[in-house]
Formats: C-alpha cells, structure tokens, sequence
C-alpha cells in the first residue's frame, strides 16, 4: 500500500510504511465504511491521512467518523434536526439575480462549488465505487424547477456559506465550474476544490445528515476519487440550515473536526447566541470557527490556522490600520471590506467640515459571522468614540447588535474610523472571543 502525497517526510513514511505491512490489509469484499477508527494503528492513519495523531485519537473518540476500504477518514454525521425560523425582514432574491451563477470571490484558485442541481458519480471512494445519482436540491415534490422558496433558500445559503469562508482566498458560487478547477492533478497544480452536493437523498444510505472526506480538499493524490461532500437538505431546511450542513462538510475536506465537549457532547450546539460550525449551529444566529474557547471544550485545534494549512489561504488585508496611512472615502458614498484575521483592522479617513458626522459600519446582509467594533479618532488620534453595542437574538437567524453606529456634533477637521471584529460576552459560557469574528462589511460616513 502507498502513501499519498499528503504524507509529509521521507522518514516518516517510510516508517509508516513499514507499519503498515504488519497490519492485515481491510479486505476488499468488506462492506464500505463498515470499520471504526480504532481498528487501525491511529500512527498508520496519520501517515494515510496526512494529519496529525493526536487528531485521529481525538476523531477516534467521537461516534460520526469511519474508515473507508482504503482507511481513509470520512465523517458520516447525525442527522440533526434544524430549527427553521422566519427573519425578522424577509430576504429576497433581488431582482435580475441569477442563483445559480453566484459568486463569492470570482478568480480565486481554489473553488468552494455549491451543487444544487443534481450529481453523478461513479468509481469514486463513495459506496465502493459504485454509481451515485443524486436528484437536484427539492423543497417541494417536483425537482424538475425551483420555485421562489426555494432559489431564496439557494440565494440565503449562498450568503451565509460564503461569510464562513470571506477570509480566505476561494470563491464560493452556485456556478458549474471547468472539471479542472475543483479537481487536482498533482502538486504543481495551484487551481484546485471542492464540490458540496445540496441533495434531498441519502445517497449513500447511511441515515445521516451529511458526509465529508478529511484534509481532502488539497488531495494531491486521485483528488476525485474523494470528491464530494454530501449535504442531505430538503424542504425542511431553510437557507441558514443548508449552509450549516455546507459549511461544516467543507470544513471536514479542509481538515477540520468536531467541536464538542468533554461531557461525551460530539456535536456542541453552543449557548446564548453562539454555537461552532464544526459543532452544530441550527439554533444560533452567530456561528463561527472555532479554537474551543468555550467550557469543556474537547477540540482546540485552530480552525483559522488548519483551514490555509489544508488548501485555502488567508486573505491578504485590503485596507491600511494605521490612522497615519487611513484610506480616504468620499462623503456617503459605501465602502466595503473584509476583517479576515482578529488582528486585521480597517482603518479610513474623511476631512469633515464641521456639525454632525455620521457613519455606520455593517456586516453581511446575512448571517454574518463578523460582530463590528467602530472606533472615531480625530486628527490628533484621540479616540472620540468606540461603538460596539450588545448582542442580542431576534431569531435562531438573526442577531441584532452586530453592526455599529455613530452620530456627533464635531468640529471641522480629519476624522478616522476604524472597523474590526469584537467579541460578545464570556466565550467560555455566554458569548465568543473576536478570534473568529471574521467577514465582510460595509462602511458608510456622510459628514454632512
């Protein structure tokens, strides 16, 4: 047996080579995905799965993950059921908007591919390599069309799938990609993803929510044989639930775990208005990544630090932090950004000409993972005000308090405002850190 090209040093796999010639090879007739993680050396299934032995004892303790024929890792989850709740504001699709031709970042090299048109596959790990045909995302008995209800849930899952991934270089879309552009043919090849089937069958008959490979996403071996990630959705979930399920797949292939707790919990579900993605976050408004800041925590890996590891880097920063180097913006006109790291903050400038100065910073339309903090400086870098008020739940989708808004009487002369990720609360008990408070806002200032 090979070791696949994730495996990392000469020495160490030739020496998990050599284990794996005293372990007997899982016979071929053996039923798929019929063994559990503790029936191979958890060594032998670091060195195969290219991650570290601490983490396969630690996805050996929980009860959702197995072994394929070849030992490699997958995640078969429970099937949880989501709380569905209406926003307090409907979002439509806005009008001329195709929801199958969405984008998150168009042009990036590596593709996050949100599938809810139906799929095939044949000769892959899944089911033994036997034929997969999985019907198109239906919400109501006729998936030959997708009524309003359901492009809305497409165009919602597409938002909030895309906030859990807006700090990292990959482009979230709902459009068929080139084959070249999910899969990757060796190591030299820089274009490479994932494609998440939002399907209504249980295509492998394994009675969970969903399934997903482990550290798949950058495969440098037979990357399509791991292809895809399977997100069991119909009718009874809404946007913010099928990006739930999407999300935490895409995390598996990008090597991340389960967030639980040391109570025998596989799956957190969070408190106040908090819950993990790698837990399950149905009933929270705020879901984010996670380093398992919150009480008996069994998984502290650094979600930030494995995700750019596994395939998908971290932005860049966009804007200037320094009040000195602010960008300068016009009077009323928006202006967006990205918050991608808890020490990234966005700083810009504008000359008031004296009377009320006005700004408000906001996150994403939808689910947004970031919470903003707004700092005003004036010209000397005193800080005028900070604004960052409480979070509070309007439903299981939505938070209020997540957005930032300032109104003062000032003086005319240059005026600075700083926008970054803050967090709410304990995170061991009753909120969340800034670490994970990442994504997409808008900022808008008229002074008058």
């Amino acid at each position: 047996m090979s070791l696949p090209a994730r495996a990392t040093g000469v020495a160490a796999a030739a020496a998990a080579a050599a284990l794996v010639l005293l372990i007997p090879a899982p016979a071929q007739s053996a039923p798929e995905g019929s063994r559990s993680l503790d029936s191979v050396s958890p060594i032998v299934l670091s060195a195969l799965n290219g991650i570290p032995v601490a983490k396969v004892n630690q996805l050996a303790r929980g009860d959702h993950f197995e072994l394929d024929q070849s030992s490699r890792i997958r995640s078969v989850e429970k099937k949880h059921a989501p709380t569905t709740s209406t926003l307090s504001s409907a979002l439509d699709v806005p009008p001329g908007v195709d929801v199958f031709k969405l984008h998150s970042r168009q042009g990036s090299n590596r593709t996050i591919y949100l599938d809810f048109t139906g799929h095939s596959v044949e000769g892959t790990a899944w089911n033994g390599g036997a034929r997969i045909d999985a019907p198109p995302y239906d919400a109501d008995n006729d998936p030959t069309t997708y009524n309003d209800t359901e492009r809305e849930a497409i165009y919602q899952a597409f938002l909030a799938i895309s906030e859990d991934y807006r700090s990292f270089d990959v482009d979230v879309t709902t459009e068929e990609p080139a084959a070249d552009r999910i899969t990757r043919s060796g190591t030299s090849d820089q274009v490479y993803g994932t494609r998440a089937v939002i399907t209504p069958k249980d295509v492998t008959n394994c009675g969970c929510g969903g399934q997903a490979y482990i550290g798949t996403f950058d495969e440098a071996s037979r990357h399509a044989h791991y292809q895809p990630a399977w997100a069991y959705a119909d009718g009874g979930y809404d946007g913010k639930a099928i990006a739930e399920i999407v999300s935490h797949e895409t995390g598996h292939n990008l090597g991340l775990g389960h967030d639980g707790q040391t109570t025998g919990v596989e799956y957190y579900a969070g408190h106040t208005n908090w819950a993990p993605i790698m837990g399950v976050g149905y009933s929270q408004p705020v879901t984010q990544w996670s380093k398992g800041e919150y009480t008996n925590a069994n998984n502290t890996e650094d979600d930030l630090a494995v995700i750019p590891a596994n395939g998908a880097p971290t932005l860049a920063d966009d804007f200037p932090n320094d009040p000195g180097s602010a960008a300068e913006i016009s009077d009323n006109t928006p202006v967006t950004g990205i918050v991608s790291t808890d020490a990234d903050v966005d700083v810009f400038a504008v000359q008031h000409a004296g009377g009320t100065l006005t700004a408000t910073a906001v996150p994403a339309v939808f689910a947004p993972d970031l919470d903003v903090k707004l700092t005003v400086r004036d010209a000397t870098g005193s800080v005028v005000a900070t604004v960052d008020p409480p979070v509070r739940r309007v439903s299981t989708n939505e938070a209020a308090g997540l957005d930032a808004s300032f109104s003062q009487n000032l003086a005319a002369g240059r005026y600075t405002f700083q926008v970054e990720g803050t967090g709410a609360g304990n995170p061991a008990t009753n909120g969340y850190s800034g670490y994970a408070t990442l994504g997409q806002f808008t900022l808008t200032v008229d002074a008058g």
